[in-house]
């Protein structure tokens, strides 16, 4: 009776677990484009940052799962030249509009 008890409460906890930390993640990754580069930035205690240069990318590719579809949401991976040629930020809001603009902004700064 007890072990019954105890799944009982917890299960709603942890299925609240799996939203929350991805939750968190999205709360703490951010994109933003400033001038003529990209920066990354992602990470809770520790944070990571990427920088890329507008001018140094080839392709920007936007990949949609059904459900993600549904929630116009989508992984967005970004071809650069270079060592680290690709980097992918996952579950973007309005994956194509953001592709657009950052290929628009990189065909500007490419040098004619």
């Amino acid at each position: 009776m007890a072990s019954y008890t105890f799944n009982k409460k917890v299960l709603p906890l942890l299925i609240l677990l799996w939203p929350a930390e991805r939750w968190m993640r999205r709360r703490f990754t951010k994109a933003v484009i400033t001038g003529d580069r990209l920066r990354y930035e992602t990470g809770i205690l520790t944070r990571s940052t990427r920088n890329i240069q507008l001018s140094k990318i080839q392709d920007v590719r936007v990949d949609q799962r059904l459900a993600q579809r549904l929630f116009d949401v989508g992984n967005l991976a970004i071809e650069t030249a270079g060592e680290t040629s690709r980097l992918t930020l996952p579950n973007v809001d309005q994956p194509q509009s953001l592709a657009d603009e950052i290929m628009n902004r990189a065909q500007k700064g490419a040098p004619a």
